[in-house]
């Protein structure tokens, strides 16, 4: 059964309706202490095919995924807790494109991409994966970089309008954070019907056969969660 690496902060209601479907593996806070992103599976964790890559540093997740069996690849690259320091393995995949900053792609993980002839994709925004739920071949994003890389490669985006969802202090959240997406299903962690953009997303879900679970809790961005063995 496929795996759902999520944040231990995720709300118990949301983990055990995951659990009905997925198996799910809680994941250890980051190193980088009380920041707000500090146990965000997409800050901690890059995904490129069914390999994942974690900082060399990241101790107690290291001893997690080991002791449940997760191979990984440990990358040494440079570590913060501030933007972009934060990012280096903050990148999504679609079909033979990595989009990600570029300049702050964790090596390890520029190297697993060219010897897997992947294009690097080169986007403005370091939160890449935090930004965009990546639904196989496509995307829903408020970000307008994002949409623009991924449309002009012929790829279908939701493009949304940003706000409505919360990542106390900040502002808001992202999308990406505030949801997880496998087997057809996208699962929104809290109601996302009061985002501006409800309908947009409902629509194109609909259109594409995809399964929208929600709960009523409010719509947060909890680092949304890394699927393996999908």
């Amino acid at each position: 059964m496929p795996i759902a690496l999520v944040s231990e902060s995720l709300p118990t209601q949301i983990k055990e309706a995951l659990r009905q479907k997925i198996d799910v593996l809680e994941i250890p806070k980051s190193i980088l202490g009380d920041s707000p992103i500090s146990g965000h599976p997409d800050i901690l964790i890059g995904k490129i095919g069914n390999t994942i890559f974690v900082n060399s540093k990241e101790q107690q997740l290291i001893n997690t995924l080991s002791k449940n069996n997760i191979p990984f690849v440990e990358s040494e690259h440079d570590y913060s807790s501030t933007y972009p320091g934060d990012c280096a393995l903050n990148f999504f995949q679609i079909d033979n494109y990595l989009f990600c900053k570029s300049n702050i792609l964790a090596p390890a993980a520029y190297e697993y991409a060219k010897n897997k002839n992947l294009t690097i994709v080169d986007l403005k925004q370091g939160y890449a994966k935090c930004s965009t739920i990546v639904m196989n071949n496509k995307i829903i994003t408020a970000d307008k970089n994002i949409t623009a890389n991924v449309s002009k490669l012929g790829y279908e985006v939701c493009h949304i309008l940003p706000g409505g969802i919360k990542l106390d202090p900040y502002d808001y959240g992202f999308v990406g954070g505030a949801s997880c997406y496998f087997d057809n299903n996208l699962i929104f962690f809290g109601n996302p019907t009061n985002l501006s953009s409800w309908s947009l997303i409902k629509t194109f879900c609909d259109k594409n056969n995809i399964t929208i679970k929600t709960f009523d809790l409010p719509l947060t961005d909890f680092g949304g969660a890394i699927i393996l063995g999908d």
